[in-house]
């Protein structure tokens, strides 16, 4: 793939797969059970669109930081990824949980509200944790420019970690 999709593309399978493990470890909780019970959520579909939810999202904050650097603070990589994730928080909050929650028929919906935020809060964390975590790559995998070794049959990068250049 061309123009960095490929990287996007491993970026957005990275932070969808964290948001989605995030959301299946916060459902488990009893607050969770809970929330799913007041907001007549079931199960299964829950699963099923987080995975969905958490891949889009994903998309977005792997698009913006490998398409449009330019757009971020000159700050370190994982800052400019929970700085995305933030602005995804944020629009995720107001966009959908706020209004779904004034429109609902709870006999406490600011409650439920927080419990939301909370829950979203923790998986977009984890998406942009993982999104910054996918961006680094064995430097074995590296492309190669020949070899910048002086010793015969010695590999060409020492095999550390290097991080992706935005």
């Amino acid at each position: 793939m061309t123009g960095g999709w490929g990287r996007i593309l491993r970026l957005t399978v990275v932070g969808g797969l964290a948001f989605w493990v995030a959301n299946l470890a916060i459902s488990l909780t009893p607050i969770a059970a809970e929330y799913r019970a007041a907001l007549s959520i079931p199960y299964v579909p829950m699963l099923v669109e987080a995975l969905a939810g958490g891949l889009l999202i994903a998309l977005g904050v792997s698009w913006a930081l490998v398409r449009q650097p330019g757009w971020l603070p000159k700050t370190s990589p994982l800052r400019q990824a929970l700085l995305l994730s933030l602005v995804a928080l944020v629009l995720v909050t107001l966009g959908i949980e706020l209004p779904s929650k004034i429109l609902m028929n709870a006999a406490d919906p600011m409650r439920y509200f927080l419990v939301g935020a909370a829950f979203n809060t923790v998986r977009i964390l984890a998406l942009g944790l993982a999104i910054r975590a996918g961006s680094f790559r064995k430097a074995s995998q590296a492309p190669s420019g020949g070899s910048t070794s002086s010793v015969p049959g010695s590999p060409d990068r020492a095999p550390s970690r290097a991080p992706l250049s935005w």
